[in-house]
């Protein structure tokens, strides 16, 4: 592994990674200020044919080649995640056969359907802390488990592949559970807190698998029972604190005998239920592991 960080520099010399052709994972941090710009051209790129992560993040005024998926065949990882791009488009002709997983979170992008169009292996997306307003991936990407679109202007889902099984639309525009969420077969953690979600409209959570199940911060009165309707037996983890939930309609978690936590806000009535197994807790927050175990090649940034 190579990382290069805090070089501030507005572009790299062609023949930085000629020597590197067996190289497999490259990251970039902070390469450019905010009052310079930075350009990846491709020919830089060229010598690593074998890369398999590609990390640049951080930096400002970042410019891509079209290309880019052209020089890194063998790409299993890209992250561009903290950039402020504004706009990311590449050549389809450039696909990238092997691509699992996408990081373009906290950028400027409003939308991302044509660099995903035609790159069929990835597995997870994160396009958290965007500007996006529509989002359509079942052709673009039909294999897709874990998509995170956490804090977009977001406010319905045109389309899901079926493989979908995360999906974290929190802090969005969202007045209902999409249509294109309700109706995944292999859901087993949603996360839709942080919108404007009202009961009154709700719509049958098709997944039996579903086990995660987070609406907090909404507008709700009450617990939807089309929520549960398939997936009761099979729910652990229910967060609907700070709503407006003064009291579970009867028959409601009545069958849920997996429930283990349930986070919620104020006095609701629970007189009907007895269950041993559930833990009511302040609200909790999950956190992806960190790898370990990495060797890091610091490199020493010059300009040519």
């Amino acid at each position: 592994m190579y990382f290069f960080q805090g070089c501030h520099t507005t572009h790299f010399s062609v023949k930085l990674f000629e020597d590197l052709a067996a190289l497999r994972t490259l990251e970039l941090d902070q390469i450019s200020k905010s009052t310079t710009s930075f350009e990846m051209s491709e020919d830089v790129l060229m010598p690593l044919a074998r890369l398999e992560k590609f990390s640049l993040t951080r930096s400002s005024n970042i410019e891509l080649p079209q290309r880019l998926l052209c020089s890194l065949p063998h790409l299993q990882v890209l992250n561009l995640s903290s950039n402020g791009i504004p706009t990311l488009r590449r050549e389809e002709t450039c696909v990238a056969q092997q691509l699992l997983i996408v990081d373009l979170s906290k950028n400027q992008l409003s939308s991302i359907e044509q660099f995903l169009r035609g790159i069929p292996a990835i597995r997870q997306i994160s396009i958290a802390h965007n500007q996006i307003v529509n989002f359509d991936s079942s052709s673009a990407t039909p294999f897709l488990q874990q998509l995170d679109a956490e804090y977009n202007r977001i406010s319905e889902l045109k389309s899901l592949p079926d493989t979908v099984v995360h999906v974290n639309l929190a802090g969005n525009l969202l007045k209902t559970i999409p249509n294109a969420v309700t109706v995944l077969p292999n859901l087993v953690a949603l996360n839709v807190s942080r919108n404007t979600i009202e009961a009154w409209n709700s719509s049958i959570l098709m997944s039996p698998e579903l086990e995660m199940l987070d609406a907090s911060f909404n507008n709700l009165d009450t617990l939807p029972s089309e929520w549960l309707q398939k997936c009761e037996k099979r729910l652990a983890h229910l967060h609907l604190d700070h709503n407006q939930i003064e009291q579970i309609p009867v028959g409601v978690l009545l069958n849920s005998t997996n429930l283990q936590t349930w986070t919620k806000t104020g006095k609701v009535d629970m007189r009907f239920y007895q269950m041993p197994s559930l833990v009511l807790l302040k609200r909790s927050q999950y956190l992806p592991s960190q790898s370990r175990g990495m060797e890091y090649k610091a490199i020493e940034c010059r300009q040519d």
